[in-house]
């Protein structure tokens, strides 16, 4: 849990305490001091100088109660917001978002009840005395308040909004490595409409694996652009939240013995009872009292941070490091302290790297945080805390003997690829990549919906930095390649277009076209920066960058502008040829579409070969000559969902029930925890479930006749037949396909999986 991790924080606890109890009907405003106790000493004196703010308590402050019974899935929130319009005009209304409930999506066409629900609000005068206002939940990602009189420039309001609330249940079977990669290739062609079923909250708001998250639990402020409040955001890809800062001061309530992690720091913690039942008699036990379902309190207090975010588990087993006088927390299931351990390495080793090379941390303290992150996300970042996802912590071997034999197979057998070895480098690079995202966009804010290759390729570039720094330029130009440039080879091989950079969220179409760019190309133009500079000015234009907006909203082009200056030390036609290059590369890099020339292109066989780590050359290209068979004959592309059939995404959303022996349709089932299957294994089996159905579709006692079948049309195997799950006549062959490219495709996939 957050505890004060410094002598000085013993004061300002003292001064919290009655900050944060209950305020009398006719109150003051806020006092923010005592929420300082959550910055470093260095960062507190600076405020609010350093961030451009004429005092402390015109930062809105989210008063926050939140009561929680994991056991039920359900919370309660009690939020009382203290708002000062610092604009120049008055404010008619101001506009809350509930983010968790813009997320939610039926899968075709089902209805999905949001999981926030507000029940009532009202407004205050900055005393605390009752104003009537209007409280509206205009749908249900949207509330707005309109007061019975505009909010004057410079005046100030309270509004407070009761909501209920419920999490997700997610279960452990899809927590694993190999349930994620499919949830992955699930979002190879769905569409980011928002009208779509493709929209994922990641476990943002859910309980899964013991561990309960709460991330975007409570209605915040709407983001203003060009006067106006952004009641929508087009769309659901890319990250969703407010980028502006705020205080909180949170009292959070769990059942006693779960273990509580959130932002901020933890300045008091109480044990109550919501039942004391006194115990008569004589003797030793006269007076004794039993608390009836003890809850434990923790009272938080949290200054300059773009969210606040509540995570616990009765089972966490925490690791601890000091950097300087940061103290950094592994918080992990027993049992996987080894990868906590690793975590912790690389959470501790990449804020001194980051510290050295871009500035100090701001915050008193950093949690990482083993989470049931899911929808293929490898982590995700809050203020002052990260989670990473479960599957990275566990072995995929010991998940069951079919696992590792699957596992064994499609990673060619004596290719020499090491399952754990790449899961122990994944899992040190998103740790990277996500305290990384305490400067971008944590410490330095920046438009993530309109230009989010600002802190998510930077992001990406400093987990780079860190590889590079800890094991030198090899190791982080392989690993990089791996994790950040096989991102773009993947789209392009895949027949996507290259596209610009620097454009909003809303104008990708697929999670793939967004993950090539944002996070596979944009990246690279930081390294070619950093080139036509050197390290010197390269890092020295970052540090100034990070002092001009530190606790801020960066403009757009505030990067190009602190790169281009690079390190301040040039003067007349020097500087304007500095300049003028590294805007070129801006242009380059940034708003056209020279991905290819610059990253280079790799067919899909060798790109899956390499992803894979087969070096030797001779596999490499039977790799390449399948894949470039199967994309001959069409079935690449169907596999893809390039047919009309919806390819792969059909397959693993088809669980309407297989025949006797399941086939891809009880695969399809149990991916989606359908009920329907017939073999046997049910919706909610378990990994070796899960497997045992995919074998048997690649062995041909499947629907689909297996892989065999597939290849040849589907005139083979099972009771299913045909090919009915991928929406074509059954016995019909691909268009395109003949027996001797199927028999030769055959032969160079049993040659492969020998």
């Amino acid at each position: 849990m957050n505890r004060a991790s410094a002598p000085w924080l013993t004061s300002l606890a003292a001064l919290a305490l009655s900050t944060l109890a209950p305020r009398a009907a006719m109150a003051q405003w806020y006092d923010p001091t005592p929420l300082l106790a959550s910055l470093r000493p260095q960062a507190r004196a600076q405020l609010p100088a350093s961030a451009g703010l004429a005092r402390l308590d015109n930062v809105p402050l989210y008063d926050l109660e939140l009561d929680v019974n994991p056991e039920a899935l359900t919370f309660r929130v009690r939020e009382e917001l203290y708002f000062t319009n610092t604009e120049a005009v008055a404010l008619e209304e101001l506009v809350f978002r509930l983010y968790a409930n813009s997320s939610r999506r039926g899968a075709q066409g089902a209805v999905v009840l949001p999981p926030l629900r507000m029940s009532r609000g009202g407004c205050r005068d900055e005393r605390g005395a009752t104003i009537p206002c209007t409280v509206n939940a205009e749908s249900s990602g949207v509330i707005s308040v309109r007061p019975s009189q505009a909010l004057a420039a410079g005046s100030r309001i309270r509004v407070w909004i009761e909501v209920d609330g419920r999490l997700d249940s997610i279960d452990s079977s899809r927590t694993n490595l190999l349930a994620q990669g499919m949830e992955s290739l699930q979002s190879v062609t769905q569409s980011s409409d928002p009208s779509s079923a493709s929209a994922a909250d990641y476990g943002l708001l859910a309980m899964g694996d013991g561990i309960a998250c709460l991330a975007q639990w409570y209605p915040v402020l709407a983001p203003r652009r060009a006067g106006q409040w952004v009641r929508d955001d087009r769309g659901t890809l890319g990250d969703l939240g407010s980028d502006e800062l705020s205080h909180v001061r949170a009292r959070v309530s769990f059942p006693d013995g779960y273990k509580i992690v959130t932002t901020g720091v933890t300045v008091r913690d109480t044990v109550g009872a919501s039942q004391v039942i006194a115990v008569g008699g004589a003797g030793q036990d006269a007076g004794a009292t039993i608390m009836r379902n003890p809850r434990r309190t923790h009272e938080i207090a949290a200054a300059m941070v773009r969210d606040f975010t509540v995570l616990a588990s009765r089972t966490w087993v925490a690791l601890e490091r000091r950097v300087g006088d940061v103290t950094v927390r592994s918080h992990v299931l027993p049992g996987e302290q080894a990868a906590g351990q690793k975590v912790l390495d690389a959470a501790a080793g990449s804020l001194e790297v980051y510290e050295r090379r871009f500035g100090p941390y701001p915050y008193a303290d950093l949690d990482v945080c083993e989470a049931a992150v899911v929808g293929g996300a490898g982590g995700v970042e809050f203020a002052g805390l990260v989670t990473v996802a479960s599957m990275f912590y566990r072995d995929p071997s010991q998940s069951g003997g079919e696992l590792a034999q699957l596992l064994q197979q499609f990673t060619g057998g004596g290719s020499g690829f090491d399952i754990n070895a790449s899961r122990e480098t994944m899992l040190e690079f998103v740790t990277a990549h996500e305290v990384a995202h305490q400067y971008w966009h944590g410490l330095v804010g920046s438009d993530s919906r309109d230009h989010p290759f600002v802190d998510e390729a930077l992001a990406q570039y400093s987990a780079i930095i860190y590889l590079e720094e800890r094991y030198g330029r090899a190791r982080a130009q392989r690993d990089g390649d791996a994790n950040v440039k096989n991102n773009y080879h993947l789209m392009r091989a895949l027949g996507m277009a290259d596209q610009p950079v620097n454009r909003a969220v809303s104008t990708f179409r697929t999670p793939l076209s967004y993950a090539g760019i944002v996070y596979g190309k944009a990246p690279y133009f930081y390294e070619a920066v950093r080139r036509a500079l050197g390290d010197q000015a390269f890092f020295l234009a970052l540090q100034r960058y990070v002092r001009d907006n530190a606790f801020r909203v960066a403009a757009p082009n505030a990067i190009v502008d602190a790169l281009a200056l690079g390190a301040g030390n040039l003067q007349g036609r020097a500087a304007t040829t500095q300049s003028n290059r590294i805007r070129a590369l801006a242009r380059r890099w940034l708003e056209e579409s020279r991905g290819d020339d610059d990253l280079g292109r790799v067919s899909l066989g060798v790109l899956t070969a390499r992803m894979m780590g087969e070096t030797n050359p001779a596999r490499i290209r039977e790799m390449d000559q399948m894949f470039t068979m199967l994309e001959r004959t069409g079935l690449l592309r169907a596999l893809l969902g390039g047919g009309s059939g919806g390819g792969i995404s059909a397959l693993l959303n088809s669980g309407s029930g297989g025949g006797s022996s399941g086939g891809l349709g009880g695969l399809g089932g149990l991916l989606n925890q359908g009920a329907n299957n017939q073999s046997g294994a049910g919706g909610a089996g378990g990994s070796d479930a899960m497997l045992r159905e995919l074998m048997r579709a690649l062995g041909g006692n499947g629907g689909l006749g297996g892989l065999g079948g597939l290849l040849n049309g589907g005139s083979g195997g099972g009771s299913g037949g045909g090919t009915r799950g991928r929406g074509r006549p059954s016995g019909r062959g691909t268009s395109g396909s003949s027996g001797g490219e199927a028999e030769d495709i055959m032969n160079l996939l049993r040659q492969f999986m020998q």
